[in-house]
C-alpha cells in the first residue's frame, strides 16, 4: 500500500469561489489501479459539492459537469457567502 496522498483532480478558483477543472483524468489508473474511460460516467444536472466526501458537509454546488477528452470536466459555485467552511476552501 502507498502511503502518499494522490490528487487527481486539476481545478482553478476564484476569490469569489467560483471552481473549474478536470474532477478526473480519463485513462489514467488510481493508486488502487481503478481506470475510469470516457462514457462510463452519467450524472445529474447537478451535484452537492461535499468537504471531504463527507455528505453532511455541503460547501457548494456543482452545476455544470461534462465529459470532455482529457476528463470529467466540473465547473462550480463554493457556498462562501452561506458556509464558513466553503471560505477557507481556496
Amino acid at each position: 500500500m502507498n502511503d502518499r496522498i494522490e490528487i487527481k483532480a486539476a481545478f482553478s478558483v476564484t476569490d469569489a469561489g467560483e471552481i473549474t477543472g478536470i474532477a478526473w483524468p480519463f485513462g489514467s489508473a488510481d493508486r488502487v489501479g481503478d481506470v475510469i474511460e470516457k462514457g462510463a460516467i452519467t450524472s445529474p444536472k447537478t451535484l452537492p459539492m461535499l468537504f471531504g466526501h463527507d455528505q453532511t458537509q455541503v460547501i457548494g454546488v456543482w452545476d455544470h459537469i461534462e465529459e470532455s477528452n482529457d476528463g470529467l470536466t466540473v465547473k462550480g459555485q463554493l457556498l462562501v457567502d452561506d458556509v464558513e467552511r466553503a471560505r477557507f476552501c481556496f
